[in-house]
């Protein structure tokens, strides 16, 4: 992800970010505990996956471990890697959200 122009500064904290949002579904007032929230900075930075997508994972990472160590600069990152694959992550498998566990 290029800075804008005139912009050099600027580090990033995290080395990747997922190109795709998730899915929300308006729930203003359920305080109930139930809904998965996460900070939109977590999105992604990890996740469950199945086994079959292990090689492809292992793909990925040698590439990130790749970016990083190009664009680390000792107290941020000059770039931000976008992550692309795996858009639906687990949800083509139809895993119940009952078995995800809280901790």
């Amino acid at each position: 992800m290029p800075l804008p122009k005139g912009i050099s500064s600027i580090l990033f904290s995290l080395p990747t970010i997922c190109d795709v949002t998730p899915e929300t579904v308006p729930n203003a007032n359920n305080d109930s505990g139930d809904a998965f929230r996460l900070h939109e900075d977590d999105w992604r930075q990890i996740e469950f996956i199945a086994a079959a997508s292990l090689p492809q994972v292992d793909r990925e990472i040698t590439e990130i471990e790749r970016f990083k160590r190009a664009n680390w600069t000792g107290t941020g990152f000059k770039s931000v890697h976008v992550r692309r694959e795996r858009p639906d992550g687990l949800f083509p498998s139809r895993i119940p959200y009952a078995l995800v566990s809280r901790s």
